[in-house]
């Protein structure tokens, strides 16, 4: 044990997150873990005497020499039983153990009842009671007495309320209350169990009874229904009474009149066949529902309702059982009495005869059938065959009559056959045989007509022309009359209907058509047959007179061709067939009087008849076109006159004549809308808008917008500097500076549509009464819809008077995000017809736009290292806000390096010169001494490496990215300013943020110095570092920037803290900067805005160039939601380069009264153009005549383009003899 306590102590090691004590208390648990170890062990080792009933006090203990020691045993049994056990004595240093015997009897509680037997004399069946037992512990230990239940040996049901009671010592006594009942008639003796719970004792009493059943009453001793007509219900009712205290079970059975017995079923009908039983029981109550059982409660009754149908003649017995408590033993029964009895009929009259019938016609007659008994009855109609050729009907077939009562019934009779016919009607009463009671006697007859007129005469009729006569057939019968009607074959006569049903009085018209082909007499009749009827033939006479010949269509008198396009022919094709028996010759002509066939006249008409002379022969036909075209509106009225000769005849004869008659019209159509209107907007982000509404409010707000729109051409102006004078108008100026003033306000974007109108609809309307042929075309990017189909071209037919809607969809082509105006049209062209129609088609594409005039400057040259500028105006044509934005691309710029011509330096002048005119000694000496500084007409110029270096004159702005850094961040150090001064509360003016291109930063610079402000600190020049550090800055100019803002915003008002948190900011230097760099060459302003509709701007473009190049750049205009516009900037930079073929001009020796003449050369050896401009000291004399020392110099003043010279005459008068030295002067 000691090993384990050590082993375990070396396990204590620095464990990571686990030593939570330190060693010493690690050993303490230790020690007490073997220490509970060690104790366990030994009582193991020990052998300790344990029992559950006995208990030895004290278990172990030292005795010492001559000493007694007691032992306490205690016995403790847990059930009423016997217990024994032995223990063992160890005593230390003996090799045996003294042995015990421990033995002891558990006695229980003493439980008794207050009876031993519970007799309960008679009880009622299925009926509970309840009885009190008493149990008293007599002992001297608590008793639990329990319930035990189960099942009985007489059939009874027993139960015990509580089931459990606890008895203590000190208690007398507790009751159990006892409930029995039984469906078993008879003795009984039941016993009674409990059990005590501590000793599992079992106790009980005798339950001892008499269980006897009760029966139910009849309020009747039997039910006698009397006298009962056969069929009829009768009923009866009586009471079940129940006087006993317990409800009692019943069984109704039904005896069969003859003598079986059968258990009741409820019916719905009462009236069955003799087989079944008739007798029902019903149960009244209140739920109206019936039932074979039943119960009756305690002290209460049921009503019962029989019901007997008489389905036989004689006398009936039978009886009605109740069946109760389960048991035929118990049994009551009911007696029924019946007689039943029929009653007797007779007919009035007994015979129903109609002598005349029509054939299907019905009748109407009526019997009466009367009870000459005092019973009612039921009978009905049992014909035992059916009529033969005729129809008997009753409206009555079966009823029920009341004793000496009537029924009165309908006869329809109706025959279908000629001639007498007799049936007889056969009624049974219930409950006795068939008898006849009445005989039908009738006579079938058929219909009759009458015909109007007796005959039918058509007098004269015209050939090949049907004419037609009526003929009357009246039907004077109450019944259809059916007749066919027919004509004589192979006459002229004939008719459409051949059968026609004439409905009673009713009237036929048939009409008879003649039609004849030669002239003459002809005779013939029509036969009408009347089913079941007569036959009688109508005469018809006819006489032909007129022509044989068939016109097809029909042209005489007239034919009106309608109305007719002009422009257009007209053709229609007629057909003359030869009907006749003669052969005939005929011809068309418009002369009204013809002698012969082949005197003709030919007369200006507009329709013509091919051929107009023909022949034909019996059933021969020819086909004629008539053709008309007029090409102006008029209506047209033409007769034309058809002369013949037949057989073997020369005489023309009129055979027929006609009018043709047309109007020829122009074709006239009428659109719905004078124009249609469509557009394509762009929403806020920029896409293409497909919100649309109707085509109607569409072309509304793009008329008003139209009509409000005042759109100004700009004349192309050359490249001028900004100036009033080629600003817009006074009104739009105005007006744009009242928006530049609110640079911080946002754009109102609601001044356009954001809706799209992609299609519109057109009404076309013919307002001709003929039917239109048209050939619809659409201009590009319009389109005709149709079922689905797009297409810029359809067919159409509107007929007369009719309206089509036409859809046109603008299907823009969109090569370019630029605001776009199209005018198209909807052509409709004419069939065969030059007359067209156009309707127009305005559509504007909305994209922000702007315009620059121009859109190329080309800087002459350019002074090397200055700025030079130039404007362009920048208008907006569009009805939207245009917010643009400038940029430079590096892709978009080239800059090359002139070629300097590299001649004498002497002869190549740089600086404007002086000029010595003198003899040549004068020469000899200008040579050996340098002008005087000091002389008036020199100018002293920089050198050529100093006119090479940067002026130093800061250009506008030196790269775009890096003008809209300082600018963004020159505005928000001002802005920050003056957020402090008002916190300082001093009462300042809301100063509104100014446009960056139109105010510098030094203005408001200077504005704040004026103001006596506290000094800035570092926490305000930390917030406006903090401002300014939000742009983003490309390059390293950023600090040099903050740090020169941050100078001109505390000058004056700095702190000490500002000098010691911000040295090394504020010891920033302007980087370095390239001037061959894009940034450093071109420059914009403003570089970014917002234009309105309409709007104009001038926009300046800055050129800073080094000595001796040429640029080519282009400025990128990026429009929002619009396309990128390009302005294409060209320059060059030159020094102003000339040379002189002399720098001096030696005249020699001349005399002094001559006029000394030399030429001087000057040339532009330059890129650029220059002007130069002489300066002597004595000008020539106004009256001409020359003094002494005169020079001149012509011409005095000029321009040179690059490359090209002048030459210069120089003119002197010494006057005076001796050497002279003249000196001039002249400026580029």
């Amino acid at each position: 044990m000691e090993g384990m306590a050590d082993m375990l102590k070396t396990k204590h090691n620095r464990l990571d997150f686990m030593n939570i004590i330190d060693g010493e208390g690690h050993n303490m648990v230790i020690e007490d873990q073997c220490k509970k170890a060690k104790q366990e062990l030994e009582e193991k080792l020990r052998f300790a005497y344990k029992s559950e009933v006995f208990s030895i006090i004290p278990s172990e203990g030292l005795l010492h020499p001559n000493q007694t020691l007691d032992f306490l045993v205690i016995f403790s049994p847990k059930t009423n039983d016997y217990y024994s056990s032995w223990a063992y004595l160890d005593i230390g240093g003996k090799p045996q153990r003294l042995p015990l015997a421990l033995s002891g009897v558990g006695k229980g509680p003493v439980v008794v009842f207050n009876a031993t037997t519970l007799n309960i004399n008679n009880v009622y069946m299925n009926a509970r009671h309840e009885y009190q037992i008493v149990v008293k512990n007599d002992g001297h230990v608590p008793a639990t007495v329990v319930f035990k239940g189960g099942k009985t040996e007489f059939g009874g049901d027993i139960e015990c309320v509580p089931t459990t009671r606890y008895l203590s010592h000190f208690d007398k006594c507790k009751s159990f209350v006892i409930k029995f009942s039984s469906s078993v008639q008879g003795q009984f003796v039941e016993k009674v169990q409990f059990m005590i719970e501590e000793s599992k004792e079992i106790i009980h009493f005798l339950l001892i009874g008499n269980v006897v059943c009760p029966l139910l009453k009849l309020s009747t001793k039997e039910l006698d229904f009397g006298h009962i007509p056969f069929g009829e219900c009768a009923a009866r009712k009586f009471n079940l009474v129940n006087d006993a205290q317990v409800p009692i079970n019943y069984t109704i059975t039904v005896e069969d009149p003859r003598g079986s017995q059968a258990q009741w079923s409820p019916r719905e009908h009462v009236v069955q066949p003799y087989s079944n039983i008739p007798i029902l029981v019903e149960t009244v109550s209140t739920s109206g529902i019936c039932s074979n059982a039943g119960s009756v409660r305690e002290r209460d009754h049921h009503e019962h309702k029989v019901s007997f149908v008489v389905d036989t003649v004689s006398d009936v017995q039978a009886n009605i059982f109740f069946t109760m408590w389960g048991s035929e033993k118990y049994r009551k029964s009911l007696p029924i009495l019946i007689k039943p009895v029929i009653p007797v009929l007779e007919c009035e009259p007994t015979e129903v005869s109609m002598n005349f019938c029509f054939l299907d016609f019905e009748y109407k007659r009526r019997i009466k059938l009367k009870n000459l008994t005092n019973y009612s009855g039921r009978f009905k109609y049992a014909p035992i065959k059916e009529p033969e050729n005729m129809v008997c009907q009753l409206n009555i077939t079966e009823s029920h009559i009341e004793p000496f009562g009537e029924i009165l019934i309908e006869l329809t009779v109706m025959t279908s056959e000629l001639g007498p016919h007799e049936y007889d009607l056969i009624f049974e009463v219930h409950g006795a045989q068939p008898k006849k009671y009445c005989k039908v006697i009738c006579n079938g007859q058929g219909p009759v007509v009458l015909y109007s007129p007796d005959a039918l005469d058509f007098e004269k009729v015209s050939l090949l022309k049907t004419t037609t006569s009526n003929l009357t057939i009246t039907n004077e019968s109450p019944i259809p009359a059916e007749v066919k009607i027919s004509t004589k074959p192979n006459t002229p006569f004939f008719v459409d209907i051949t059968e026609v049903r004439i409905h009673p009085e009713h009237v036929a018209v048939i009409p008879v058509r003649c039609y004849l082909k030669n002239t003459g007499k002809y005779e013939s009749y029509v036969r009408c047959s009347t089913t079941k009827g007569e036959t009688i033939d109508v005469k018809i006479f006819a006489t032909g007179v007129g022509c044989s010949i068939l016109c097809e269509p029909e042209i005489v008198p007239e034919y009106d061709a309608g109305f007719l396009l002009t422009h257009q022919i007209f053709r229609v094709e007629i057909k003359f067939t030869n009907l006749g028996k003669k052969y005939t010759k005929m011809l068309w002509t418009r002369q009204k009087v013809l002698k012969s066939m082949k005197e003709t006249e030919e007369i200006n008409s507009i329709f013509s008849m091919t051929p107009n002379q023909f022949e034909l022969a019996t059933n021969q036909y020819q086909v004629v076109e008539v053709e008309g075209m007029s090409n102006k509106v008029r209506t047209v009225e033409e007769d034309f006159y058809c002369y013949a000769t037949f057989d073997k005849g020369n005489k023309p004869t009129l055979l027929m004549a006609y009018v043709i008659k047309a109007s020829f019209i122009e074709p006239e159509i009428q659109f719905s809308k004078s124009e249609l209107e469509f557009m394509v907007s762009i929403n806020e982000e920029g896409n293409l808008s497909l919100t649309t509404r109707s085509s109607v409010a569409g072309k509304q707000d793009v008329k008003e917008r139209r009509d409000s729109d005042s759109t100004t051409d700009l004349e192309h102006h050359e490249s001028v500097d900004a100036a009033p004078d080629i600003l817009p108008p006074t009104t739009i100026v105005d007006d744009v500076q009242k928006k530049s003033d609110s640079s911080d306000s946002e754009v109102d974007d609601g001044s356009y549509p954001k809706y799209s109108v992609l299609h519109d609809s057109v009404a076309i309307g013919n307002t001709t009464p003929i039917p239109l042929k048209m050939r619809l075309r659409t201009s590009p990017s319009f389109y005709l819809y149709n079922d689905g189909d797009l297409s810029q071209y359809m067919s159409l037919l509107i007929n007369g008077g009719d309206v089509y809607t036409v859809t046109i969809k603008f299907l823009p082509e969109i090569y370019e995000k630029r605001y776009r105006k199209d005018e198209g049209s909807l052509t409709l062209q004419f069939d065969n017809h030059p007359k067209s129609v156009k309707l127009p088609l305005h559509s504007q594409l909305f994209y922000p736009s702007a315009v620059f005039i121009p859109k190329e400057i080309e800087f002459q040259c350019v002074p090397p290292s200055c700025m030079s500028s130039m404007n362009i105006i920048m208008q907006n044509t569009t009805c939207m806000p245009v917010r643009f934005k400038w940029s430079l691309k590096e892709e978009f710029f080239q800059l090359e390096d002139l070629d300097v011509p590299l001649e004498d330096t002497k002869s190549r002048i740089s600086f404007p010169p002086v000029f010595t005119v003198a003899s040549k000694p004068e020469v000899e000496a200008l040579k050996q001494h340098d002008i005087p500084s000091g002389s008036k007409h020199c100018i002293k110029l920089p050198s050529e490496q100093e006119a090479n270096e940067p002026t130093g004159k800061p250009s506008a702005h030196s790269s775009l990215s890096k003008a809209e850094s300082v600018r963004e961040i020159q505005m928000l150090a001002i802005q920050e300013s003056k957020r402090l001064l008002a916190t300082s509360e001093i009462n300042t003016t809301n100063i509104k943020r100014q446009s960056s291109a139109r105010k510098r930063v030094s203005t408001a610079v200077g504005e704040t110095r004026k103001t006596n402000v506290r000094p800035i600190d570092a926490i305000d020049a930390c917030i406006i570092l903090e401002r300014l550090t939000e742009c983003e800055w490309d390059d390293e100019r950023c600090d040099y920037e903050k740090a020169r803002i941050l100078r001109a915003m505390t000058e004056g008002n700095r702190s000490e803290i500002i000098d010691l948190e911000f040295a090394e900011l504020l010891s920033k230097e302007p980087p370095k900067s390239d001037p061959r760099s894009l940034r450093n060459i071109l420059t914009i302003e403003p570089i970014e805005g917002v234009l309105y509709p309409y709007e104009y701007m001038s926009i300046m473009v800055g050129l800073c160039l080094p000595p001796s190049v040429r640029v080519d750049a282009r400025a990128v205009c990026s429009i929002e939601n619009g396309e990128d516009e390009q302005v294409i900037v060209k320059g060059f930079s030159s020094r102003i380069l000339y040379a002189l073929d002399k720098k001096s001009i030696e005249f020699g020796r001349k005399l002094c009264c001559e006029v000394c003449e030399e030429t001087l050369t000057l040339t532009n050896s330059g890129y650029g153009s220059f002007k130069y401009h002489v300066k002597c000291d004595h000008d020539c004399p106004s009256d001409m005549v020359p003094k002494a020392g005169w020079l001149c110099v012509a011409p005095k003043s000029g321009q040179l383009n690059s490359d090209e010279e002048v030459v210069l005459h120089i003119r002197y008068f010494p006057g005076v003899a001796g050497e002279f030295k003249k000196n001039f002067s002249m400026q580029v």
